[in-house]
C-alpha cells in the first residue's frame, strides 16, 4: 500500500545544483537492500549518480540484472527516486509488468503480463494531485487498493473486467485468491469478500457506488468484528502540527551541515507497528552533513507516539515518508 496522504503534502522537489558529473556505478542488492557483497546479492542495479563529497546519489538511466545476467528491470532514477517509465522482465526474459513513476510512486496507467505473456491486468494509479481531489466517501477504496482497475483477464485468458465493469479477483503471491467483488464502471458495488493465505474468510463488505455501507472481518478463530471504514491511516496521537512542533524543539542542527551552510528537507521512510513504535527508519532523499542521521533520530524519537494504521478494523503496520526540514 502506498504512502499517499502524508505525501500529499510533500511533494518531493529539488535540484541538483552543486553535485559534481554522473559517475556509473554497480549496485548489489539485497532483499531490498544494497549490499557490499555480490555473493549475497539478488541482482545488481547499473545506474550512474552523482556524487557531492559523503553523499552518492542515484541519477540517470538504470538497469537491473538477475545474477545470472538476465534482465530485470529497466528505467530511470531522479536523485534517488524512481521516475519515468519502467519495464520488469522475469528470469525467462518476458515483461512481466510496464508502467511509469512520479517521485517513486506508481502513476497513471499500468499493465501486467503472465509468465508466458499473456495480459492479467490493466489499472491506473492516481496522481497525489489527483488523489487530492477525489471525494472522501471514495478516497479510502482508492487509498486501500493503491490503483482503479480499467480491465482483467483470469489464468485461462478470459477477460473478467471490461473497462471498469466485472468481477474482479485479487491474488496473493503464491497464487490463492485474496479477495472477489463486483466492479461498476471502476467503483465497487454489492458484496465484496476477502480471505486469508490460508482461504480461511477474512472480511465481507457490502458496498453502494464505492461507498461501503457495512463491514465485518474475521480472526484466525473466525471470531467477527464489525467496521464502518476500511482502512485508516497512522496519526501522531496529538496531531502532525505538533509532530512538527516536536521536531523542531529536539532538532540538533549538525555542526558541520551549519558550517557548510547545508539546508533542505531530509526524506525519511518508516514503519509504524501496530503498537505505534517507529521501526526501520532509512533516507529516501538526503542532504548529507549529519543532517541524515538527525533526521532519523528524531523519526526513532517519535516511537511510541504513534496511533497504528487500522485495516477492516484490524491495527496492522504502515509505511510512511515525512520530511524533516533543516532551515538556517
Amino acid at each position: 500500500m502506498r504512502t499517499v496522504p502524508l505525501l500529499l503534502l510533500f511533494l518531493i522537489g529539488g535540484s541538483i545544483h552543486g553535485f559534481s558529473q554522473h559517475v556509473k556505478k554497480l549496485h548489489y542488492i539485497s532483499e531490498g537492500q544494497e549490499t557490499l557483497d555480490p555473493k549475497k546479492a539478488n541482482f545488481y542495479l547499473e545506474v550512474p549518480v552523482l556524487r557531492k563529497k559523503e553523499t552518492n546519489v542515484r541519477h540517470g538511466k538504470a538497469q537491473a540484472f538477475y545474477i545470472d545476467g538476465k534482465k530485470k528491470f529497466t528505467g530511470e532514477y531522479r536523485q534517488n527516486l524512481r521516475h519515468g517509465i519502467f519495464q520488469y522482465f522475469n528470469k525467462e526474459g518476458m515483461k512481466i509488468s510496464e508502467g511509469e513513476y512520479a517521485n517513486n510512486e506508481k502513476f497513471g496507467i499500468w499493465k501486467y503480463w503472465n509468465e508466458k505473456g499473456a495480459p492479467t491486468l490493466e489499472c491506473k494509479h492516481l496522481s497525489f494531485k489527483q488523489i487530492a481531489k477525489v471525494p472522501a466517501n471514495a478516497l479510502w477504496s482508492i487509498i486501500e487498493n493503491d490503483r482503479i482497475i480499467i480491465n482483467q483477464w483470469n489464468a485461462q485468458g478470459e477477460q473478467t473486467v471490461t473497462k471498469g465493469n466485472g468481477i474482479y479477483s485479487g491474488y496473493y503471491p503464491n497464487g490463492k485468491l485474496k479477495e472477489t467483488g463486483t466492479l461498476n464502471r471502476g467503483r465497487k458495488t454489492g458484496t465484496w469478500r476477502g480471505y486469508y493465505t490460508n482461504g480461511n474468510r477474512f472480511y465481507e463488505e457490502v458496498y453502494e457506488n464505492n461507498n461501503l455501507i457495512s463491514g465485518q472481518s474475521f480472526d484466525i478463530e473466525g471470531a467477527p468484528e464489525e467496521y464502518k471504514v476500511p482502512y485508516s491511516l497512522p496519526i501522531f496521537k496529538t496531531g502532525l502540527k505538533d509532530f512538527y512542533s516536536y521536531v523542531n524543539e529536539k532538532l540538533k542542527y549538525p555542526k558541520n551541515a551549519k558550517k557548510m551552510r547545508i539546508q533542505g528537507p531530509v526524506y525519511v521512510k518508516f514503519s509504524v507497528s501496530p503498537q505505534g513504535a517507529v521501526e526501520n527508519p532509512t533516507i529516501v532523499k538526503g542532504i548529507g552533513f549529519g543532517c541524515d542521521d538527525e533526521a532519523i533520530r528524531l523519526i526513532e524519537k517519535t516511537s511510541g507516539k504513534w496511533a497504528s494504521a487500522l485495516h477492516k478494523g484490524k491495527e496492522i503496520s504502515y509505511d510512511m515518508t515525512l520530511p524533516i526540514v533543516f532551515k538556517l
